[in-house]
């Protein structure tokens, strides 16, 4: 099997995959999505609300400065936290008071990755996968939700235990309801060849399209099967930075642009109404892992000379926020105002963009500079989804409804 860096040189040398675009460095950035599930409360680490006089928060936190300056909530309790903000400030900026209008998971889910209550209407991720379809593999889903909306075609699941490589070698009929044996080769290549000849003949469509594109896909997914480890030992214990090694390994050979992950905490989820000193082990965990995938994201090579870090954009972000008040069992209940990290290529970083006011609402900021201002814009999803198509270098959708990228996050 080749090594990574064996296929990336492949790749580049023009044997394999086409890659994203020599264009602008908008056209050649990637995007990692971290969806963490359930709603995280960002006075754990994100916003200084230590010693107000009607908020619930951690007593053990105490507020530090990390790397350029960047500040966060600090907890013995969470040493991975600072680990984080030591080594990665300088590339991280954070969006307090962020509106996310849902009070449902399901609706503030649509919504985050949305803006919009469409069914119709496809995320971000998907958005920007749409604009790379030329890659093998657009957008790959490591785990978590996705929205497609007519976009379906650009995306891959890998399965939490492996399935797309059982789907690929045909293994996966074996484990079914109607448990088959895989076709021989000859067999399998006469059915590829009776669907592209069937494909071929349907009326010029984009569902046609797709559908011709997707048949090629697997084709060149089976091909690569021996040079490209896109297989998965399932096992519940392991983290969510190595559930994302293959997906990883598609970005870095250049043949995806996106890729996207749920994380659960450190238990199912962070859902908490009751118990919300759980949040202090979620946020420990995905810190943990946040450390351990941008150092992955820095050892792997780029595909201009520098690290894949270094053209890749993460978002870590959460459905919704948490209360300010704990509620009778002990816990928080939902809450639509909420916090978002942007990493990395293109992020200017150190900084904090937007703030809470003493209701623990958020307030207003000026796009241009990301201070509060009365007389600005009251940060919601549709600015989030305008400032990853600025960042990504794609058209906006009309689902933002012309709203504005955040300008003041750019750099």
């Amino acid at each position: 099997m080749l090594s990574r860096r064996q296929l990336l040189a492949a790749a580049s040398a023009g044997l394999m995959l086409p890659l994203i675009g020599n264009g602008s460095g908008t056209t050649k950035r990637r995007l990692l999505v971290i969806y963490a599930m359930g709603g995280w409360d960002p006075t754990w680490v994100f916003t200084d609300v230590l010693g107000h006089p009607s908020f619930f928060y951690d007593q053990s936190a105490q507020m530090a400065e990390g790397q350029a300056g960047l500040p966060f909530v600090d907890s013995p309790d969470r040493p991975a936290v600072r680990t984080f903000f030591e080594r990665f400030g300088a590339k991280t900026s954070l969006i307090n008071g962020m509106r996310v209008p849902g009070l449902t998971h399901p609706a503030a889910l649509k919504l985050l990755m949305t803006d919009s209550n469409a069914p119709s209407a496809p995320d971000w991720a998907s958005l920007i996968a749409a604009h790379a379809s030329e890659l093998e593999l657009p957008l790959v889903v490591s785990s978590g939700p996705i929205f497609p909306g007519p976009h379906g075609a650009q995306i891959t699941r890998l399965g939490q235990s492996g399935q797309l490589v059982k789907l690929l070698d045909g293994t996966a009929l074996a484990g079914s309801a109607l448990a088959a044996e895989p076709l021989d080769v000859s067999a399998s290549d006469a059915v590829d060849a009776y669907l592209s000849e069937r494909a071929s003949q349907l009326p010029e469509s984009a569902f046609t399209q797709d559908y011709t594109r997707a048949l090629d896909r697997v084709a060149q997914l089976s091909r690569l099967q021996d040079q490209l480890d896109l297989s998965i030992e399932y096992d519940e214990d392991l983290s969510v930075a190595e559930r994302l090694r293959p997906a990883l390994d598609c970005m870095e050979a250049g043949l995806s642009r996106v890729v996207s992950t749920a994380h659960m905490g450190f238990r199912s989820g962070w859902d908490h109404h009751s118990g919300i000193e759980q949040q202090s082990g979620h946020y420990q965990i995905l810190f943990t892992d946040l450390v351990d995938i941008l150092d992955s994201m820095e050892r792997r090579p780029g595909l201009a000379g520098g690290s894949l870090l270094d053209e890749t954009a993460v978002l870590v972000c959460s459905e919704m926020g948490r209360a300010p008040i704990v509620n009778g069992a002990g816990g928080k209940d939902h809450w639509v105002f909420t916090t978002a990290m942007l990493i990395g290529s293109g992020v200017q970083g150190g900084q904090v963009i937007g703030s809470y006011n003493a209701d623990f609402e958020g307030q207003a900021i000026d796009l241009r500079t990301g201070l509060v201002d009365a007389q600005g814009s009251l940060f919601d999803s549709g600015h989030l989804g305008a400032t990853l198509c600025e960042l990504m270098g794609v058209p906006q959708p009309a689902q933002i409804n012309g709203k504005a990228p955040l300008e003041a996050i750019l750099s």
